[in-house]
């Protein structure tokens, strides 16, 4: 019993213990979904047991990519292939493939290390980069591969000085 004074009013500050049972049911039912459907809990607004951010969300949603959402894709890629092309269509190459690099690229830093590598070992050429970042190539130039002495262009590496000069790139188109 509480003895309150002058007009003084009680306010509980404190869950009673079946609302509190009931919240943690609520938070049981949001994770038992996750499960269901093979979703991590952070893309259900749920951050119980979970980081908010780091590299543990960006791996958790490549992992959320490929395990839950590319079966998924697979699966309507081999029914549109089925049903949108005959027999001979698809003899000649034809086919229909989702583009899923978007959604596992990962964070700016991880990708322009990897766009650093593959430049400077002459794996990609600008254009290829800029084509897997969407933007723009910049012309006939940017098809080049270059390599790492003085990042010339490996065909000028591996000419002969007389043919050097008709290797010359002309301006971009």
């Amino acid at each position: 019993m509480k003895v309150l004074e002058e007009g003084m009013k009680f306010v509980q500050t404190m869950i009673p213990p079946e609302d509190a049972q009931f919240l943690g049911s609520r938070e049981f039912q949001i994770a038992e979904l996750a499960r269901i459907f093979d979703v991590p809990l952070i893309l259900l607004q749920s951050h119980e047991k979970t980081t908010s951010w780091g590299s543990g969300i960006e791996q958790l949603m490549i992992g959320f990519v490929q395990q839950t959402i590319a079966p998924w894709v697979a699966a309507d890629e081999q029914e549109l292939n089925w049903k949108l092309f005959t027999e001979e269509e698809r003899e000649k190459g034809l086919y229909v493939k989702y583009n899923m690099k978007g959604l596992l690229r990962g964070d700016s830093a991880a990708r322009a290390a990897f766009y650093k590598a593959m430049f400077e070992v002459g794996g990609f050429s600008p254009n290829q980069i800029l084509a897997l970042e969407d933007e723009e190539g910049i012309g006939a130039i940017g098809e080049h591969h270059f390599v790492p002495v003085n990042f010339q262009t490996i065909e000028r590496a591996v000419a002969a000085p007389a043919e050097v000069a008709t290797l010359e790139p002309t301006e971009a188109a």
